[in-house]
């Protein structure tokens, strides 16, 4: 008979209230995963802010930013990654600077994770982010949205304020 992958979510599962792995809890996972336990993570964080989990004896690749992407979380190695049409991608930003909506936009630039805005142009949400992660070395701040689009983008995250804006112009 076969064996078990088993898969744990980081936040609210995983991870304590403070975002952290406890002792206990890396003790007794480690312990399992070095008797063979099949085990790993998935999760929309992306491996530098899931690094605190990362420390433990994974052996697995783990899923991150919701899928997107599948990584060793020991050595950082890309085994796939889901990029978005260049052509789509296009037509998205143009509707969102006609629109004056701002977003995150995360994608691999020179083979390195990277995530952009448009310098002065931050929402709550975005200087909420932008505090929270101030020595992120992903971090890249651009001029115009022209800036966000010749990248291989992976992922696009509002950080807007009015859910019925994003609605209104989207759809529901």
């Amino acid at each position: 008979m076969g064996k078990t992958l088993f898969i744990s979510d980081l936040d609210g599962t995983l991870l304590n209230k403070n975002a952290e792995i406890t002792p206990f809890t890396a003790k007794i996972i480690n312990g399992l995963i070095d008797e063979g336990m099949i085990f790993t993570y998935a999760s929309a964080r992306g491996l530098s802010s899931a690094s605190r989990v990362a420390k433990m004896n994974f052996k697995y690749p783990a899923v991150q930013h919701n899928g997107v992407i599948i990584q060793n979380p020991k050595t950082g190695e890309y085994f796939d990654k889901c990029l978005f049409d260049k052509n789509k991608i296009m037509e998205f930003i143009k509707i969102c600077e006609k629109n004056s909506i701002y977003l995150f936009v995360f994608a691999f630039i020179d083979g390195a994770e990277r995530a952009s805005w448009i310098s002065g142009k931050e929402t709550d949400g975005m200087l909420y982010y932008l505090s929270s992660r101030k020595n992120d070395k992903r971090l890249r701040a651009v001029n115009n949205y022209n800036e966000l689009i010749d990248v291989d983008i992976y992922e696009m995250t509002f950080m807007e304020s009015s859910e019925e804006k994003i609605l209104d112009i989207f759809g529901n």
